[in-house]
């Protein structure tokens, strides 16, 4: 153990640690891009096919201003994802495990599973309201 920090004992590998997660993070960022451009088509076909069930279709817009502001609007959340990463390290350095591999996979699984499936909350909400709201 080096000093403590915060009144946290923190490892002495802190420095593997920082390197096992900081290189899977290209990977993690190229799954959250990935997961963002298939949840945006899965909107747009929710949009087009579904979501006219429930709105009327003149009221639903999909332009390339909507889209910009989106795409900005997911790197905005990419970037909190980037955020939330670090609480992988951070829970690993507090834990502080016996067999650090096992952790850092159930943590970078767990989190990876759960920042590439959030996208696709949208589209699965307005698939569900299309489905079950009252049709027009």
């Amino acid at each position: 153990m080096s000093g403590p920090i915060g009144g946290l004992e923190f490892a002495a590998d802190s420095n593997s640690t920082r390197e096992w997660w900081e290189s899977r993070r290209w990977t993690y960022n190229l799954r959250l891009a990935i997961a963002g451009w298939v949840a945006f088509a899965a909107y747009c076909l929710v949009s087009w096919t579904l979501l006219p069930r429930v709105v009327p279709a003149v009221d639903i817009e999909i332009t390339l201003f909507t889209t910009l502001f989106q795409g900005i609007g997911y790197l905005i959340a990419m970037g909190f994802a980037n955020l939330c990463y670090l609480l992988g390290p951070l829970v690993e350095t507090i834990v502080n495990p016996h067999r650090p591999e096992t952790l850092r996979q159930t943590l970078y699984g767990l989190g990876t599973a759960f920042s590439v499936g959030l996208p696709f909350l949208i589209p699965g909400y307005l698939a569900w309201w299309s489905l079950t709201g009252p049709a027009l």
